[in-house]
């Protein structure tokens, strides 16, 4: 959309609506009052919506010129923070199709489109801008942390990995997009990576397809990290993101998980070709050893809260092992968070600790969460010498419309579980243990 002609002065400031950098016409004004005229050039402006960026063109001899203006893929801009500037000005969508992987290393100049990778994303507070997967990424991350120090900061974004959803949401089917990668990938084998969701930050719609025997590389579908990942707001949102687990989160070896606020919901865990579908929502696994403990996860913000607020688990589908996983020597520390309406094939349709890990939860709830398979389950499941301990926790209407157990179940002696003032009520199972179905060492105080 044409907006008008404006002097360089204008087009070249940080709150041009956006800016050409070629010359269109020029004409003679006083324009410093000194009595004789001056040549003033004049800039075409024009609102955009949509902005291309690729990376990758700097391996390409990419040279910044009047032409690269973002506005067609074989003009396409380098950086995110770049495109922004075209996009000021616009108050509706305002759409960033990235080409290639865009790199996140906290020391790059937004004023130096030449630079290799953009500095942390924000959006500019009135609408957040839209980072979409293009056709041509299908098989790279949209962005990749590289920073070792620094953190990396997203606020007003949304990242998107372009499935188009039918009704039934990322347990459905997709017409759009199918890709075979993360949406951020923070995982580097050399260092530990930092990554904070501000506000407003989403991820969503990422349909990642399974395309070999899996190793640690090929998991996740919403962020994948070896580093600390930090959600501090309740309007951040990783949602409809499909894979083979970890399909919102992926925690690898040490990582430290706060999400203090925000939700994960819509995600689903399942792919045909493949039997191991875990954690939908979070997912820690790959280590199992006491000299290299696995990862801490803190959900929810420790205050005096217990509405279950700060964290919202919802709507989120796996085919085995549970919605959020405490797998191999790691820990969760729950506070005023609610699992809730989703949805287990196997074993475990809401929480699952298990391979020597310890999870604490309370003033939460748990809550309208279904396991269909034949076999032995719950909305809460523990096995192989783990401990979790909950206090002021509702564990209600779970269902298993197929088995045994429904709200708690414990699956081996050498594990304990301790209940403080929790209420059980309303869950209901096809067979026996609606509420609790126990081989373990389970201690209960309270009411």
């Amino acid at each position: 959309e044409f907006v008008g002609w404006f002097s360089n002065k204008d087009c070249t400031s940080d709150s041009a609506i956006s800016s050409n950098a070629k010359v269109n016409d020029s004409i003679l004004t006083d324009s410093d009052g000194d009595g004789e005229l001056d040549t003033l050039d004049l800039y075409a402006k024009w609102n955009y919506s949509y902005v291309y960026v690729d990376p990758s063109s700097r391996n390409t001899a990419w040279v910044a010129t009047d032409e690269n203006r973002g506005f067609s893929p074989n003009q396409a801009l380098l950086t995110v923070e770049e495109a922004k500037k075209y996009l000021q000005g616009n108050d509706k969508a305002k759409y960033v199709y990235l080409l290639s992987t865009a790199i996140l290393d906290g020391s790059s100049s937004v004023n130096n489109p030449s630079e290799i990778s953009d500095k942390s994303i924000y959006g500019d507070g009135t609408n957040s801008v839209i980072v979409m997967r293009h056709s041509t990424s299908l098989d790279q991350p949209l962005f990749t942390i590289t920073s070792a120090g620094s953190a990396i900061t997203l606020k007003n974004v949304i990242i998107d990995g372009g499935a188009i959803w039918d009704e039934n949401g990322a347990a459905g089917t997709n017409s759009g997009l199918r890709a075979t990668s993360v949406l951020i990938n923070a995982f580097n084998e050399s260092f530990y990576t930092k990554l904070i969701l501000d506000e407003n930050v989403v991820l969503q719609n990422n349909d990642k397809e399974y395309t070999s025997l899996q190793n640690y590389t090929e998991t996740g579908s919403g962020i994948f990290i070896q580093g600390e990942l930090t959600s501090n707001s309740n309007t951040n949102q990783i949602r409809t993101c499909c894979g083979i687990r970890g399909c919102a989160i992926q925690l690898f070896n040490n990582s430290k998980l706060n999400f203090y606020k925000g939700i994960i919901g819509g995600s689903s865990a399942k792919d045909a070709n493949c039997s191991k579908m875990a954690g939908a929502a979070i997912n820690c696994d790959y280590v199992t050893t006491p000299s290299n403990p696995g990862a801490e996860v803190i959900l929810g913000s420790a205050t005096n809260a217990s509405d279950g607020s700060d964290v919202k688990i919802s709507y989120n589908k796996c085919l085995s092992d549970g919605v959020v996983v405490i797998f191999g020597y790691s820990t969760l520390k729950a506070y005023n968070i609610t699992i809730s309406n989703n949805s287990g094939n196997r074993r475990c349709s809401g929480l699952y600790i298990s391979r020597n890990s310890e999870g604490e939860v309370s003033g939460s709830f748990i809550k309208n969460n279904e396991l269909t398979q034949s076999e032995p389950g719950g909305s809460v499941y523990v096995d192989s010498d783990s401990t979790l301990k909950m206090s002021d926790v509702e564990i209600s209407s779970n269902v298993h419309s197929n088995g045994p157990g429904a709200a708690i179940y414990l699956d081996s002696t050498w594990l304990n579980v301790y209940l403080n003032n929790v209420t059980l009520k309303d869950n209901s199972s096809s067979s026996s243990g609606s509420d609790i179905y126990n081989y373990g060492n389970l201690y209960i105080s309270g009411k």
